[in-house]
């Protein structure tokens, strides 16, 4: 299943680092990262996450 994995540079929770992990073991999985964002993108920075989250959908399959 195609994923998309959107993390903020200033996520203390799930740190890039982690984020990265997520994307190696999961197949199919694009990883996204936000510059000066928390652990909440789609909230802290709604145009940015929508706009991945668009492009990410026009080009999976579902």
């Amino acid at each position: 299943m195609p994923t998309l994995i959107v993390v903020g540079t200033d996520d203390v929770f799930t740190p890039v680092s982690e984020s990265d992990d997520m994307e190696a073991r999961l197949p199919n999985a694009e990883l996204q990262v936000i510059d000066h964002v928390g652990h909440l993108p789609s909230l802290e920075s709604l145009a940015v996450f929508n706009t991945l989250l668009k492009n990410f959908l026009e080009r999976t399959p579902l």
